[in-house]
């Protein structure tokens, strides 16, 4: 088992609270970025729903495209649940660019000392840190740096659900193997949550390249 390092001092937050009205308020301390599938023709949902809603603009959730079939979105920490940051929550004082930079910021505070891989770099590893930003953890390029110099090659990732992230090095077969099978496991079981895509990614210049589809 191996503990992630520090991944340095966090930047100062854009304030703790911004005023959305006369009696709403967001507080900044609780936005975190959370990663989700994009469903399209080229990448169909692998969990589909019956029904879609559609929405205006503002009442669309905040995201960016982060890569084919990923997206990052914003929510707030509730206690009991998230809740997704809307379109009409940005404004000139918050840009999505500062939402980015504060969610990023809580999410490297609140799992810094959580975070850990599991398994054997020959192979295939997981990344765990407590169930809720598994996944979301591919935003933090310093992790990133270090999890290829542990493999000592390129390396791949699957994500197949927001609390399953599998690792493995992108020239070795064996490790290539399982994470495809861990993405036929993880979309097998009928209590899957939280399912995302069954992509496979490699990290190339700090991004994330789909090489495979399982």
């Amino acid at each position: 088992m191996k503990t992630a390092s520090s991944m340095g001092i966090l930047n100062r937050l854009f304030g703790r609270f911004l005023k959305l009205s006369s009696d709403d308020r967001i507080d900044l301390t609780k936005v975190f970025p959370k990663i989700k599938g994009l469903y399209e023709e080229d990448t169909p949902d692998p969990k589909p729903v019956e029904r879609v809603i559609e929405m205006s603009h503002d009442d669309s959730p905040v995201y960016e495209t982060i890569s084919t079939g990923l997206g990052i979105f914003y929510v707030l920490d509730k206690g009991s649940h998230y809740s997704f940051l809307q379109n009409r929550d940005l404004s000139t004082t918050i840009t999505l660019e500062k939402l980015h930079e504060i969610a990023l910021n809580n999410l490297t505070e609140q799992v810094l000392d959580k975070t850990q891989l599991n398994g054997d770099p020959a192979d295939i590893m997981m990344l765990v840190n407590g169930g809720n930003f598994e996944a979301t953890m591919i935003l933090v390029d310093r992790l990133w740096s270090q999890v290829e110099r542990l493999f000592n090659d390129q390396i791949c990732i699957a994500l197949p659900a927001r609390d399953l992230l599998f690792i493995s090095g992108r020239n070795n077969p064996v490790g290539r193997e399982s994470l495809r099978a861990a993405v036929r496991k993880a979309f097998d079981s009928q209590d899957l949550e939280g399912a995302l895509v069954r992509h496979i990614y490699a990290r190339e210049n700090n991004q994330w390249i789909l090489i495979e589809t399982v």
